[in-house]
């Protein structure tokens, strides 16, 4: 190997670790030399996120969390464009189409269109594609679920409704 390849190198895993040493220093990251996405955020012990439920048709019969193949999309992906629903209806293309018929505050009245034409759809869904031993439904109904990290597992916590259909 010749010479300037051995300093080029060398150097290089030399200010791999100075800039190593300068984040534990300082505090400061400098990507893309130090990315560490899994410890970029705090971790909290209580976590909360959207979830879709199905109320039954026989009232003696418990709500129950809605599986991914009745949502036609993943859990994390629903999740997501619900929590955009209820917190950004503006970046909806139907905001303006909904916000027509609201009246006080908009971004609310939107929101809550937005969630309830999205139940809607996965009762539909629910209904096109559930199964002998799943009960029919007479409403959906979203949860803000709450989480508790304990003894390494998660708890669910009570629920808050977040929105329901009809």
């Amino acid at each position: 190997m010749t010479a300037p390849r051995k300093w080029l190198i060398s150097g290089s895993i030399v200010l791999f670790v100075l800039a190593h040493f300068s984040y534990l220093v300082t505090g400061n990251q400098h990507w893309p030399v130090l990315g560490y996405p899994m410890y970029s955020y705090i971790h909290q012990r209580v976590t909360s996120c959207p979830g879709v439920f199905g109320v039954p048709s026989d009232p003696a019969k418990p709500e129950f969390r809605m599986r991914t193949r009745y949502l036609g999309m993943a859990m994390p992906t629903a999740k997501m464009a619900f929590k955009k629903m209820l917190t950004h209806p503006s970046r909806s293309t139907a905001y303006a189409r909904d916000a027509e018929a609201c009246h006080g505050d908009v971004d609310a009245c939107v929101s809550k269109q937005l969630v309830s034409s999205a139940l809607e759809y996965f009762y539909d869904r629910y209904q096109a594609s559930h199964g002998e031993d799943e009960p029919p439904l007479r409403a959906l109904k979203l949860y803000d679920v709450e989480f508790d990290f304990v003894d390494g597992t998660f708890v669910e916590k009570p629920r808050t409704l977040l929105g329901e259909w009809p």
